[in-house]
């Protein structure tokens, strides 16, 4: 049985800055990486974040909490 991967950054191999990553999606939203391994929702602000992904990310969850739901 196959789990969903959850939304959230992650460190592809190779990558200096971490990626997001949506539900599901091995692509990162900037489109430049791939990954399918541990990924975490928090430190959205972190400066180790790639900046393509937080400013995608911040039109996708535009709350402060930064996420939609």
């Amino acid at each position: 049985m196959s789990e969903t991967l959850p939304k959230g950054w992650g460190w592809p191999g190779n990558s200096k800055k971490a990626h997001y990553f949506m539900e599901g999606s091995i692509t990162a939203i900037c489109g430049r990486w791939a990954y399918s391994g541990k990924r975490t929702d928090t430190w959205h602000d972190s400066p180790d974040n790639c900046a393509e992904c937080k400013r995608r990310r911040a039109k996708l969850y535009p709350t402060p909490e930064g996420d939609a739901s």
